[in-house]
């Protein structure tokens, strides 16, 4: 399911040119900033229902990652910036996804943190949604 959300976001014209990499679960350590990871926090798929059911509830987190949380006067975009690109583009999204209906809602707000790293400082913004996917 996280690769449904990766496609939606490539196909946002904002999102894809604001980021240099979208990875699922993590990031290779040359990616150059910003770049965002897609991650399943918890799920209920459908097979442990107690009632017949197509569809699977997924909480997902979304990381990006910029030298910046917003956008700068020289043009970078920054994390929060990216974020609420993000949000633009994921919440309320009602459609079908290569054969599953995907529908997604913004679960938190967008928290941030400043990252320190030995040779390697940025900012983190993230944000939580829910996915419903109903296969058809």
């Amino acid at each position: 399911m996280l690769d449904k959300i990766k496609t939606i976001l490539q196909a946002d014209s904002n999102v894809n040119s604001a980021l240099n990499y979208i990875g699922l679960e993590n990031a290779p350590q040359e990616v150059q900033l910003p770049y965002a990871v897609l991650s399943l926090v918890d799920g209920e798929p459908s097979d442990t229902k107690n009632s017949v059911s197509k569809m699977d509830i997924s909480t997902i987190s979304i990381d990006v990652y910029a030298p910046n949380l917003y956008t700068t006067t020289g043009g970078a975009t920054g994390a929060y910036a990216i974020q609420e690109m993000i949000e633009t583009a994921l919440d309320g999204y009602d459609n079908t996804v290569d054969g599953m209906r995907l529908y997604c809602r913004r679960m938190s707000v967008i928290s941030t943190i400043n990252i320190n790293i030995p040779n390697r400082e940025m900012k983190n913004a993230e944000c939580e949604y829910q996915v419903y996917v109903t296969k058809i």
